[in-house]
């Protein structure tokens, strides 16, 4: 008969975290390897694969910014660029998009190579963070290129724009994997969440400032991501930070990515029994 007490508890639970470090150091080149896979699949039948990429952004960006100028979209109260505004934001949210559904589908993505060999969970993790980091260069470059022409470049917010960029791939790994386990029993989670991110995309303060009056107002309020995306661009651009919404982001978003890596350590096996 086995005996269950808080001391054993806490000692399972320090394995787990001493198993997941372990497993961060030991595997990041697995996670590179797995990187580098995904992404000579995607591009190694397209001449220009990265460009597609940034068509569909830069090309509704175009549409907007049209829509602006023909007066459709009210941004009186907006202290930057509308241009710079949108393009920020799309190129952010295509950022934030993409992290999120690679991670939720993580483990259907990958259950050949999960039955085959035994790859941990930080390694799939670790291989999500390389593969949209690679991705994000690009973004950078585009956002400085277009805030150059716009004549909105500052190297000074640039620079912290930059080190704080990876908050975004943060916020759509934590959302996913909190939700992988769910939508790798039910894929009709992950339909949901498509459903929900096509919502979030016009809440978000992605194309436009919300309102400060009205439903989109207090939506705005209570959706974390228009206090990321929002006060990204204030670094980005040089202009003063909302700090205590902000830093109430960040705290979230690693509390978040905390809890759903601690789960997705957790049930990988059973999870790959079941798909």
């Amino acid at each position: 008969m086995i005996v269950y007490d808080s001391k054993s508890v806490r000692v399972g639970f320090v394995d787990n975290i001493k198993n997941m470090t372990r497993n961060v150091i030991r595997d990041r080149y697995i996670a590179y390897r797995l990187a580098k896979k995904d992404i000579k699949s995607k591009y190694s039948k397209s001449y220009i694969g990265l460009i597609w990429d940034f068509l569909e952004p830069v090309s509704l960006a175009t549409v907007f910014i049209f829509l602006h100028r023909s007066k459709f979209i009210n941004t009186d109260d907006l202290t930057m660029s509308y241009s710079i505004f949108v393009i920020y934001g799309l190129l952010m949210w295509q950022i934030f998009n993409d992290t999120l559904l690679q991670s939720i589908d993580i483990v259907n993505r990958s259950k050949t190579l999960l039955s085959q060999i035994n790859v941990s969970a930080e390694a799939l993790i670790m291989s999500i963070i390389f593969r949209m980091s690679f991705n994000a260069i690009f973004v950078i470059c585009a956002i400085a290129i277009f805030s150059a022409i716009t004549s909105t470049f500052d190297l000074v917010g640039m620079l912290k724009f930059l080190f704080l960029f990876p908050l975004i791939i943060l916020a759509g790994l934590a959302m996913g994997l909190i939700l992988t386990p769910f939508n790798t029993l039910n894929s009709d989670v992950g339909s949901f969440v498509k459903i929900l991110l096509r919502a979030l995309f016009f809440t978000s303060a992605v194309l436009f400032p919300l309102p400060k009056e009205g439903i989109l107002s207090v939506i705005g309020t209570y959706n974390p991501l228009v206090h990321l995306f929002e006060n990204m661009r204030y670094v980005g651009l040089g202009y003063e930070v909302h700090l205590a919404g902000f830093l109430s982001v960040i705290i979230a978003i690693f509390l978040l990515l905390s809890v759903a890596w601690y789960i997705f350590h957790l049930t990988l096996k059973l999870l790959v029994e079941r798909v």
